[in-house]
């Protein structure tokens, strides 16, 4: 996976958002919203190790494609506004892990989803994302690619996969388009 692509467009966007919201609303506003975001609109976290990613492969009982190591370890996760979370792996979720002993947001809501909604096993398949329980994103470890599943015709739209990189370029030059219309 090309991550310099991804990089490029998240700064672009925060960018973007800066001057548009500076615009409407002055500094002091922007500064209050930035401190609630944590200094971006569009967020990564630390990246995850490879020893932690190795054991919540063993975890989930997956192998993580390539290009999900790659997101993990570039990125850890990307949160993009209004309320979107690509699940991923970061250091403070070892943190927590080794604290507490408490498991990823991927492994509880890969499990979920795996448990509660598809109600059947998935090979080598981990939850990417969920939008509030109507679309769910699935990134199939064995193909390498991001598949979408429709929980009320209960059915992977195949037509739809494609490589994680892809995905994820597609869902953030959606960004300035949503937030406006969160706004």
């Amino acid at each position: 996976m090309k991550t310099d692509r991804i990089n490029k467009l998240i700064n672009e966007r925060n960018e973007i958002f800066r001057a548009d919201y500076l615009k409407e609303n002055g500094q002091e506003k922007y500064d209050v919203m930035m401190s609630l975001f944590g200094g971006n609109i569009v967020d990564t976290s630390e990246k995850a190790s490879d020893d932690f990613i190795a054991l919540m492969e063993k975890k989930l009982n997956v192998t993580f494609c390539k290009d999900y190591c790659d997101y993990l370890l570039t990125f850890g996760y990307i949160d993009k506004p209004p309320a979107d979370r690509y699940v991923g792996i970061s250091s403070d979720d070892e943190a927590e892990f080794k604290k507490n002993n408490t498991l990823p947001q991927i492994v509880e809501d890969t499990q979920e989803f795996i448990e509660n909604v598809y109600k059947k096993p998935l090979k080598n398949t981990t939850l990417l994302y969920n939008e509030q329980d109507e679309w769910y994103v699935l990134m199939d470890h064995d193909k390498a690619v991001t598949v979408p599943y429709d929980p009320f015709a209960k059915k992977i739209y195949w037509d739809n996969a494609k490589p994680l990189e892809n995905f994820l370029l597609a869902e953030l030059e959606i960004i300035e388009d949503k937030w406006h219309d969160e706004i």
